[in-house]
This record gives C-alpha cells, structure tokens and sequence, in this order.
C-alpha cells in the first residue's frame, strides 16, 4: 500500500466473506473510525449501508468477485456508529496455487462524495460497478503487497 494512500479499510475475508482480519488504514479520521476488532468474525455485510444489505450487495460483489477475479464498485459504506461515506471499494478474489478459492481481499477507500445529491438520499442505491475479469496472478500479487 501506498505512503500517499490515506482514509482506507483492508479486510480479509473467508470464502464466505466474513472478515478473517482487519486493518484500519494510516489516518486517525480514516474511512472506518469507529470500528475496532470486532469486526473480525462478522460478514463483510457490515460496512456497507442497510439498503445495499437489504438488497444483498456485498452478497452478490462477493460472487463477483469470485467469478470474474475482481469487483470495484462507488457507494455509500458504514461505521459501526452508523454514519455514512462514499467510498471505492475493491474486492479481489484470493486463489491457491491450485485455482481454488481461498478468500477476498476488500479494500475501501475514502473518496470525494458525489455532487449529484445522493448524500441526502443514502437508502437510495447510487453507487457505480465495474467488475473486470483480473489474473490470478496479479490479484495475489497485490494482495501479497498490502
């Protein structure tokens, strides 16, 4: 990870997309203040907005994620103190030397909010996907490099 790159989140996640480990990122006002260890052991579900849970999005990022290697997507994610940010979230699959699934990779970072109004409306789904098809061997490497 970058020097320069501030106000981001790193999990690890099963292959069922529960946080395995966690690391907040180099700012004190980073993009996942609020949240503490116990993320671990709980679903990827919980830093995304209820709406999007409601309408499985992380759910259906993972699978994504899974097929294609890689799932980058804009929209409203959540502290546990309930407050929402826009940011970049980036789910790469994670593959043994075999092809099989390991896990993920969900990297999220703070980013400018949109000035199209959706601050206003964050039930409303107003983020933006692409999902592009990644080599297994650059996703570990990145993976490995964080």
């Amino acid at each position: 990870m970058s020097p320069a790159v501030r106000d981001y989140s790193l999990a690890m996640l099963d292959e069922a997309g529960i946080v395995v480990s966690w690391h907040d990122g180099s700012s004190p006002d980073n993009a996942t203040a609020g949240f503490s260890d116990d993320v671990i052991d709980d679903h990827v579900g919980q830093f995304y907005v209820l709406a999007d849970v409601a309408t499985d999005v992380p759910r259906r990022n993972l699978r994504i994620a899974a097929s294609k290697g890689t799932c980058t997507e804009q929209g409203w994610r959540r502290r546990s103190s309930g407050a929402v940010y826009w940011g970049t979230t980036t789910i790469k699959a994670v593959v043994n030397r075999h092809g099989m699934l390991q896990g993920f990779s969900h990297l999220t970072q703070r980013t400018a909010e949109p000035r199209d109004g959706t601050r206003s409306t964050v039930q409303r789904r107003s983020g933006t996907r692409d999902c592009e098809p990644a080599g297994i061997l650059d996703v570990m490497r990145q993976t490995l490099r964080t």
